[in-house]
């Protein structure tokens, strides 16, 4: 379970981030002319159909380009210059269609994914986006070298929205090791259950060697 005292430095924060793009390298895409394309002309069909049936690792430089040639033309590209024209403000390098940034850390508290998701957000490494048809998130290259340097897990801002934020986490977190600990349990019983079967056979097979 990641909780805030696995991120309680920059280093230990930067090293959390890196290596969970690494384990999720199968649901991240490079922001090829393919995907610019989709997103530049709303071709959302053609981008979850591509998305869907096309692990990430499975691709290769020329499966971008047939797609691209397959269902775009120079034209198309034509109608941008380079990714910046889509969101200037952000150098997108790869992005994680179909689901949230958070959803990446599935193994940790609530109040800390929302630590790492709201600082990714506010210093523009990550940007949801979404138009009802098709949702994604972007990631900027910064995120690969970024040092964190300025990333503090302790809030900067005791206003009464950060007090409630801290209350809804805090019960949120509660929620989640509460389901830990009842899966935890439930293991415990189980394999209980398991050895009392094991010593009954045992048992049995001995009175049946002395019968």
């Amino acid at each position: 379970m990641i909780t805030n005292q696995h991120i309680n430095t920059p280093e230990s924060f930067r090293t959390l981030i890196l290596n969970t793009l690494a384990v999720n390298d199968d649901s991240i895409y490079p922001m090829t002319n393919f995907f610019k394309c989709c997103f530049a002309t709303k071709s959302y069909l053609i981008f979850n159909d591509f998305v869907k049936n096309n692990p990430s690792s499975s691709l290769t430089k020329s499966d971008y380009e047939l797609a691209f040639n397959s269902s775009f033309s120079e034209h198309s590209l034509a109608l941008f210059s380079d990714n910046n024209q889509l969101w200037p403000d952000l150098d997108v390098s790869y992005f994680l269609p179909g689901h949230s940034f958070s959803s990446l850390f599935s193994d940790a508290l609530p109040s800390t994914v929302n630590i790492i998701n709201n600082y990714l957000i506010n210093n523009n490494y990550i940007r949801p986006v979404s138009n009802g048809r098709v949702y994604f998130t972007l990631i900027s290259n910064s995120i690969f070298t970024s040092s964190f340097d300025d990333f503090s897990v302790d809030s900067s801002s005791p206003d009464f929205d950060s007090l409630f934020s801290y209350i809804t986490d805090l019960k949120s977190d509660n929620a989640r090791l509460i389901q830990e600990i009842e899966k935890r349990d439930k293991s415990i019983n189980d394999l209980q259950l398991e050895l009392q079967a094991v010593q009954n056979r045992t048992i049995m097979r001995s009175l049946m060697t002395w019968s």
